[in-house]
């Protein structure tokens, strides 16, 4: 498999991912009514049904315009290299690919939360766990795969495009 094949399978489900989300999205915020049903009348409030249903549709709208920009930062990291870059600048500071996985998803973590591209829980003790488990190279497809290629599945992405 080249790095071309993976990287345009990695686009292609990143872009479906985001055609499915949006889709069903657009299902939900077109079934939004803002008429307060039968059933609940008297339960409660017409106004305050009204209002909910009218912060779920900006709700939705907004939702949209975050969801393309995220999706714009991901593939401009992918094209541009720039998982190959955190790859490249986790691997000058450690060696072995268990302290590699783990500084490389560190990082990412990181400029996350820095950018606030997303809001992202508090790391717990849990999570730290779970990230041991994922990325340790014996259980970890992309690690292991990375160490019998030579190179990480992010320099991949960034080799494929400058060739």
């Amino acid at each position: 498999m080249t790095a071309t094949t993976i990287l345009s399978t990695i686009i292609a489900i990143v872009i479906a991912d985001y055609l499915l989300e949006r889709g069903l999205s657009f299902l939900n915020c077109r079934s939004i009514v803002t008429q307060l049903p039968d059933e609940v009348k008297g339960i409660y409030s017409e106004e305050k049904y009204q209002q909910s249903q009218e912060y779920k549709r900006a709700n939705c709208r907004f939702e949209l315009v975050t969801s393309s920009l995220k999706l714009v930062v991901l593939l401009a990291m992918l094209a541009g290299g720039g998982f190959a870059a955190i790859d490249g600048l986790a691997r000058g500071m450690v060696q072995g690919e268990l302290l590699v996985s783990l500084l490389f998803f560190g990082l990412l973590f990181f400029l996350v939360r820095k950018f606030s591209f997303c809001p992202l829980p508090s790391i717990t003790p849990l999570s730290w766990r779970s990230a041991l488990v994922l990325t340790r190279p014996p259980s970890s497809p992309l690690s292991a795969t990375s160490s019998r290629a030579g190179s990480s599945p992010s320099c991949w992405a960034g080799r494929c495009w400058r060739r």
